[in-house]
């Protein structure tokens, strides 16, 4: 399992302004983000205070896990709540209310892995989205997964491309964000 230190995320403003809409996000906040061209992002975030996000918009097939704390989300008349140790797949085109609230030891954290659309275009043009998955005890192989998709895009050291965008394939399909075979059908491309 990847550890919060062992992460190579470039510091950067990108999720700072993605997350607090420009704005400064305060003391006990802090955020990273990596991207990988044709392929995804990957966004850590460390909180030591509760941080609420309105209507916020996923514009990209996402998976959350939240490593320490919970994540309450609400849309269309449905809630769920995410505990430490959880993952959330969120398809895109969901607008969401979020309350990331931290653990009883005062610490949020969580890993973002988004696919990149044109990518996903590429893997499966007729798919449709999916819908959001609780995954409150994920397996092995999908935790695995993650991680190894997360460091497909982070590592400095540059996974091949086919390879992190394998890496990526079999998250979306293993979250059911996409079919198993769009898996196959992206391996051939």
């Amino acid at each position: 399992m990847l550890r919060f230190q062992e992460l190579a995320f470039p510091a950067g403003p990108l999720l700072q302004a993605w997350v607090c809409g420009g704005r400064s996000p305060g003391r006990g906040v802090q955020h990273a983000v990596a991207r990988r061209l044709g392929i995804g992002s990957s966004a850590l975030t460390f909180l030591e205070r509760s941080l609420f996000l309105p209507r916020l918009q996923i514009t990209q097939p996402s998976v959350a896990f939240v490593r320490h704390g919970r994540k309450v989300i609400r849309w269309r008349g449905s809630n769920a709540e995410v505990h430490a140790e959880g993952m959330i797949a969120l398809p895109q085109g969901e607008l969401l209310d979020v309350m990331n609230r931290p653990s009883a030891e005062g610490i949020y954290e969580e890993i973002w892995l988004s696919a990149d659309l044109a990518f996903l275009v590429e893997a499966s043009p007729a798919e449709a989205p999916g819908e959001i998955r609780l995954l409150p005890s994920p397996s092995a192989d999908l935790r695995t997964a993650f991680d190894r998709a997360v460091t497909a895009i982070t590592a400095r050291n540059g996974v091949p491309y086919r390879l992190a965008r394998h890496r990526m394939l079999v998250v979306m399909q293993l979250t059911g964000l996409m079919s198993p075979s769009t898996l196959i059908q992206g391996l051939s491309s």
